[in-house]
């Protein structure tokens, strides 16, 4: 198994997944994606309908994320391993409605 990541390294790797796939908003938890907004990294809820919540975009919180199992709170390690090596994307077109 590979050494945890720190918080900077993982919002590094939500930059590069989401700078490779443009228009698209990355699945990072139940309920929450990562988008990319002006060159910075940010997080969205999703709706019901899993379309994301444009409106209420925020920054992602340090001390949200326990440095020492290299995981966000409510999430193992081993889900947010699987979520960057395996990331599922949505698309972000139709949310300006």
């Amino acid at each position: 198994m590979r050494q945890t990541m720190t918080f900077k390294e993982v919002l590094e790797k939500y930059r590069q997944l989401l700078q490779a796939n443009p228009g698209k908003a990355l699945l990072i938890a139940d309920g929450h994606a990562a988008v990319m907004e002006e060159g910075e990294v940010y997080g969205a809820p999703l709706k019901l309908d899993g379309t994301l919540e444009f409106d209420s975009l925020y920054d992602f919180d340090a001390n949200a994320f326990l440095t020492e199992e290299g995981r966000w709170d409510g999430d193992s390690a081993e889900q947010l391993e699987t979520r960057i090596q395996f990331p599922t994307f949505i698309s972000i077109e139709s949310i300006a409605e």
